[in-house]
């Protein structure tokens, strides 16, 4: 993952950040969740600072646009969330 800080929870990677490229923007950071049920998928859907989430596949990174510093609390949110499903 060059041009990015990998955030891992233990051997299993769940989210990226920028660090000198962005994924889709430079203000986008990304999360990986395999799988999201129903409800997760459609909180997904209604963020519209969410990107990617057309069609779910297995691993698929979702990219979160960052626009000002209120989006941060939603961002750690989405972290917080891809963290508990790198559970594994």
């Amino acid at each position: 993952m060059f041009g990015f800080t990998a955030l891992y929870r233990k051997t299993r990677i769940f989210a990226v950040l920028p660090k000198t490229r962005g994924m889709g923007s430079a203000n986008a950071l990304a999360f990986k969740l395999e799988s999201p049920g129903p409800q997760l998928a459609r909180r997904l859907r209604r963020d519209p600072r969410i990107g990617s989430v057309d069609q779910f596949a297995k691993a698929r990174w979702i990219t979160f646009e960052l626009s000002s510093a209120e989006d941060l609390h939603s961002a750690m949110d989405w972290l917080g969330v891809a963290y508990e499903a790198a559970r594994g």
